[in-house]
């Protein structure tokens, strides 16, 4: 199932509180009862793909909040007689509002990352951020993280869907994924967005002359695939390496020209 449609078919399902096809490690792990969130617009629009469209792939939605809690429906911000597109934009705007210093419901770890896409992908019309699994969780270690890369590899029903649903959609698309030092994870992510062999490495940021950042990036089909590995969070870096980031993008964008 194409990926957009995939995630109305997760909206639909979780506001009719059908979890069939969700296997015991993600009932344990997940909040289920917390609205999925497979992807969420920041810039312009999620269906108008085009070379200036630049996706952002991160982990996991983070923690609940009340408003995207199952009995807030049609309570708060959330409406069942909608689309998950049109909640996806009543989402945005709550965290757009809390970058833009009004008063947010969300905390200040995801309001950065949210300013950092936003700076890194100031050239683009339009901005997505993406989800590799679209369900809540209190936190995600990378014990757990490994459990999806196992679920794909064993074909774990709603896992494998959705991931490959969204491998597929962003094959032909400007992806960067924010992703954490661990080198399986790291690697899996590599796989999500298909970033080629040719990809070449830049130094984010360090600590006592050892790389504690990087931003590996090269062009797929004309498509810029990029990938963050920042030591210790799924983050963006500081100021200084957001910079490299923008460089690396504008050398990128030279070498394909």
């Amino acid at each position: 199932m194409e990926f957009l449609e995939l995630s109305e078919s997760i909206f639909q399902k979780w506001v009719n509180k059908d979890f069939k096809g969700y296997d015991s490690y993600m009932l344990k792990y997940f909040q289920l009862d917390y609205c999925p969130e497979p992807y969420l617009l920041l810039k312009g629009k999620v269906d108008s793909y085009n070379s200036k469209t630049l996706y952002f792939l991160t982990t996991n939605p983070g923690r609940g909040e009340d408003y995207q809690h199952i009995n807030s429906v049609n309570k708060d911000v959330l409406s069942s007689e909608l689309t998950y597109k049109e909640n996806s934009k009543m989402l945005s705007s709550i965290y757009l509002k809390s970058i833009n210093n009004v008063k947010g419901k969300i905390n200040k770890k995801a309001s950065d990352r949210i300013k950092d896409m936003l700076k890194i992908g100031e050239d683009f019309d339009n901005i997505i951020q993406i989800e590799t699994f679209p369900l809540h969780s209190e936190s995600l270690p990378i014990n757990h993280k490994l459990k999806i890369v196992n679920n794909y590899n064993n074909k774990s029903k709603f896992t494998f869907t959705y991931l490959e649903s969204l491998k597929s959609y962003l094959l032909d698309k400007n992806v960067i994924a924010i992703s954490s030092w661990n080198d399986e994870w790291f690697n899996f992510q590599k796989g999500i967005i298909m970033l080629p062999e040719s990809a070449k490495e830049a130094t984010l940021c360090t600590k006592m002359g050892q790389p504690t950042g990087k931003f590996v990036n090269g062009f797929l089909n004309s498509n810029i695939k990029g990938l963050t590995k920042i030591q210790g969070n799924n983050n963006l870096p500081a100021e200084s390496g957001k910079n490299i980031i923008l460089k690396e993008l504008t050398k990128l964008k030279g070498e394909f020209s």
